[in-house]
C-alpha cells in the first residue's frame, strides 16, 4: 500500500525526525518517524568558479559607524543607610569625694599669761667695788662706796670667815649684789644685829643669821619705812 501525506520535516526534544501531516484527509499519517539524522559529510573544496583552492581574500576595511551613546549607569538604588551604632565612651562615674568635714575647733590662743614682774634694776650702769673685809665689819662703810650708785660688792673673805652686822643705809629701792671670792671661809650676816645702827641693819629670813657661802652671791634690797633696813631678796 502506498503512503500518501502532506506534511513536512520536524524533531522532537529528543532529537528524532519525524513527518508531520497537515491533510485532514484521513488517509494519512498524523507522524511518520523517520531514523536518526546521519553524521555529517567532509567540507568540500572551497574555491571560485572552477572550483580549485584558491586563497582567502584580504578583510575588507573596519566600518567607520559612529560610536553608539553611552548606555544609562547600571548602579542600583542606594540602600538605606544602617543605623547608627553605639557610643564608644561609657557614662561617666560618680565623683568619689565624700563631703567635706565640718570645720574643727579654733585652738588656744598661743600666747601664754605675762609673767610676774622682775626687780627693779640699778638705776645706772653696773658700778662693781672690789673689798678686802676683816673679820668683823659694823656699820660697814668701804671706801669709795657710793650707796644707790655702788651695786655691786666683791668681797676677799679672811681665813675662818667674816660678819658683817650692817651697811650703810642707801636709798629705798637701792640692790647691791654680794658675792664672796673665797673657796673654803664664808660671810655672816646676824639678824638685826645691835652692833650696828638700826637703818644700816640686816632683816634676814626667818630672823636666822644668813650664810653667803664660798663662791656664792646674793642680791639685798634696801627697804625704808617700817622696815628701814637691808633685805634679802
Amino acid at each position: 500500500m502506498a503512503l500518501h501525506w502532506h506534511g513536512g520535516l520536524d524533531t522532537d526534544s529528543a532529537g528524532l525526525v519525524y513527518l508531520m501531516s497537515n491533510c485532514n484527509c484521513g488517509a494519512c499519517f498524523t507522524r511518520v518517524f523517520v531514523g536518526a539524522t546521519g553524521p555529517t559529510g567532509p567540507t568540500g573544496p572551497g574555491g571560485g568558479g572552477g572550483g580549485g583552492g584558491g586563497a582567502t581574500g584580504p578583510t575588507g576595511p573596519t566600518g567607520a559607524g559612529a560610536t553608539g551613546p553611552t548606555g544609562p549607569t547600571g548602579f542600583g538604588v542606594t540602600g538605606p543607610s544602617g543605623p547608627t551604632g553605639p557610643s564608644g565612651t561609657g557614662p561617666t562615674g560618680p565623683t568619689g569625694a565624700g563631703p567635706t568635714g565640718p570645720t574643727g575647733p579654733t585652738g588656744p590662743s598661743g600666747t601664754g599669761p605675762t609673767g610676774a614682774t622682775g626687780p627693779t634694776g640699778p638705776t645706772s650702769g653696773l658700778s662693781s667695788l672690789a673689798v678686802t673685809l676683816s673679820a668683823t665689819q659694823n656699820n660697814y662703810d668701804p671706801a669709795s662706796f657710793v650707796p644707790g650708785t655702788t651695786n655691786r660688792l666683791i668681797f676677799t673673805v679672811p681665813s675662818g670667815g667674816a660678819v658683817i652686822t650692817g651697811l650703810i643705809s642707801a636709798a629705798d629701792g637701792s640692790s647691791i649684789f654680794l658675792y664672796n671670792t673665797s673657796s673654803t671661809d664664808s660671810v655672816q650676816f646676824p639678824h638685826l644685829s645691835g652692833s650696828s645702827s638700826a637703818g644700816n641693819q640686816f632683816s634676814c629670813p626667818q630672823g636666822l643669821t644668813a650664810f653667803l657661802q664660798p663662791l656664792a652671791g646674793v642680791v639685798i634690797r634696801y627697804i625704808t619705812g617700817s622696815v628701814n633696813c637691808w633685805t634679802f631678796s
